[in-house]
């Protein structure tokens, strides 16, 4: 019977499997410590991308990749900056102004989209969803005063 933790088991194309004793692995392991890999070209990369361009996954497939990632945490739950990066962020920020082209672009791509409203059951504004939320509803003055 082989004992799992001292080997490793590489699967070959054939189906089969090559087993490496931990000495084995030690020297492998040694002879690529300091080596790295050659940069990916940009030419490696639009190849890459040509070849995922277009591919879709089954509704299987979809369900597996999401129940794989279920209760994972994402890497930055419970982190904060500290004073000295969230004062490098705000300096990074002032002095940046939009410039007249890039504000008319901006209004331009909002033009004539509908925003979804709601209306206040308590005193019947009618306003943006979000601001509704927060200060309509549950929240709102009406509510509270009666």
């Amino acid at each position: 019977m082989l004992d799992l933790k001292s080997v490793f088991i590489y699967n070959n194309s054939k189906g089969g499997g090559i087993v490496f004793s931990k000495e084995v692995r030690e020297k492998m392991s040694k002879a690529k410590l300091g080596k790295t890999r050659p940069p990916i070209t940009e030419e490696t990369r639009k190849r890459m991308s040509k070849a995922k361009l277009g591919k879709t996954y089954s509704a299987e497939s979809r369900k597996r990749m999401s129940e794989g990632m279920k209760g994972r945490i994402p890497w930055n739950v419970g982190k904060s900056y500290s004073d000295e990066t969230k004062q490098k962020m705000s300096d990074a920020k002032k002095g940046i102004s939009w410039d007249a082209e890039s504000i008319k672009k901006r209004a331009d791509s909002n033009r004539g989209k509908k925003r979804e409203t709601t209306i206040c059951p308590h005193c019947n504004k009618e306003g943006g969803k979000a601001a509704m939320i927060r200060w309509h509803n549950e929240n709102c003055k009406k509510l509270i005063e009666s």
